[in-house]
């Protein structure tokens, strides 16, 4: 599954390609690069260590029909396309060795069930599926369930490893227990689902991580329950879809560096000694996810397209 991590690589020593869409080139070209570059790079900025804690979690794992508080949940979420609902499977929260956790997992559900909820819900005849075609899609859903589950139990365990490193290279060095009790690492694991319409769901995982710096992990989930596979760009937009986003992405930038003093590189940057590669165009691994009006917004991570102090870049590109 296609995923953005927060400044957890640059992209050192990439030149901006010479065979992008003539559009590209052509806007690109109105802002013409310096021949020269210096070939000072921007050095890796990650995290500030390599630490972390062993903290003891409760966590649990429960079925939906044995926890009011998950059946709740799940009764308030809504039913997609009468194929699928996504539920919450497991919720938990844990304060303790100064790791806090605030933990949502969620799960795509498919099957009679669902179905026969959604007829009863909206009075509507729903098409039957054939037993061939049910367990294709509970396959195809399950796989899904289970990367997302794995993601979210490695998120937590390496950010606690993380802190336990922290911890005991804080007091080799001479921390003590008084400036430690201050310290405190806050692990959030959520997702939102951001499209839902027929057989289309477009849904994000969120990652986040703060103690001495901030990271953070978005994993994109854009499913079509009809066929069993995940979406891409060229399926929403088209053959033309690369010259269709990059004309949209590029207008973006520039009128966002103009209005609210961003920086792109290689794109409103081309004057910087800096050559961090920045904007090279889409293809079909380009993350995004579908909004409420079904159009794709394409998303680069922190240090993917500008400075990190810009955040999660995001261009929804109207159809």
């Amino acid at each position: 599954m296609k995923k953005i991590e927060d400044g957890k690589e640059f992209y050192d020593n990439i030149e901006i390609p010479e065979e992008l869409s003539m559009r590209v080139k052509k806007t690109i070209a109105e802002h013409p690069k310096k021949e020269e570059r210096s070939e000072k790079k921007l050095m890796y900025i990650g995290r500030y260590f390599t630490a972390a804690a062993a903290a003891a979690v409760v966590c649990f794992t429960a079925a939906l029909n044995t926890s009011e508080v998950f059946a709740k949940e799940a009764g308030e979420l809504p039913i997609i396309g009468g194929l699928a609902r996504v539920l919450t499977i497991r919720s938990y929260e844990s304060h303790e060795n100064n790791v806090n956790l605030a933990v949502r997992v969620p799960a795509v559900e498919v099957g009679d069930n669902v179905q026969d909820e959604n007829k009863e819900a909206t009075g509507e005849m729903l098409q039957e599926m054939t037993v061939e075609q049910l367990a294709e899609q509970k396959e195809f859903t399950g796989d899904i369930n289970a990367e997302i589950e794995r993601i979210v139990d490695e998120f937590v365990k390496k950010a606690e490893q993380d802190f336990a490193e922290y911890k005991e290279a804080f007091f080799a060095t001479g921390g003590t227990e008084e400036e430690w009790a201050d310290r405190e690492m806050d692990v959030q694991a959520d997702y939102e689902v951001k499209y839902q319409k027929g057989s289309v769901l477009s849904m994000v995982l969120q990652l986040n991580e703060a103690w001495v710096s901030a990271y953070g992990e978005q994993y994109y989930y854009n499913l079509d329950l009809s066929t069993n596979r995940e979406l891409t760009l060229k399926d929403v937009l088209g053959e033309d879809y690369e010259n269709i986003a990059n004309e949209a992405i590029l207008a973006q930038m520039y009128e966002r560096a103009e209005s609210e003093g961003y920086v792109y590189w290689g794109v409103t940057d081309t004057e910087s000694d800096i050559d961090m590669g920045g904007f090279m165009g889409v293809n079909e691994e380009t993350n995004f996810y579908l909004d409420e009006n079904g159009n794709p917004v394409v998303c680069f991570a922190k240090y993917e397209v500008g400075p990190g102090y810009m955040g999660v870049q995001e261009f929804e590109i109207v159809r």
